[in-house]
């Protein structure tokens, strides 16, 4: 299992949002699905606010691989097969913010 961990510090008092970008990278799957939205604050029953004209672009060892295409509501989707062992980025801009994330895919382990 791989998982990153950080601490976050919740401030239940702020109203502002932030660009937000949520991916699994999978092997065993043919497309790369990403879901960009802004953030809410925590006690909000709001639903979160998709991003539908953002740019989004994934790299696979520093390589640009393509360019995600928006499909539905937050959800960019990209043909293309991940591989373990190595690195992905993904950059999402928009008109105003650039985010990106990184991860490396773990080899798999084999099991008993």
């Amino acid at each position: 299992f791989w998982g990153c961990i950080s601490d976050v510090t919740i401030n239940t008092g702020a109203n502002n949002s932030d660009l937000v970008v949520n991916c699994f990278l999978c092997p065993q799957n043919d497309t790369v699905s990403v879901w960009v939205s802004y953030s809410k604050p925590v006690q909000s029953n709001s639903y979160f606010e998709p991003v539908k004209d953002a740019q989004i672009v994934l790299f696979e060892n520093n390589e640009k691989v393509g360019t995600l295409v928006w499909a539905d509501s937050s959800l960019y989707i990209l043909p293309f097969r991940v591989e373990a062992g190595k690195t992905y980025r993904l950059e999402a801009n928009t008109e105003t913010e650039k985010i990106w994330a990184e991860t490396t895919i773990p080899s798999e382990v084999p099991a008993i």
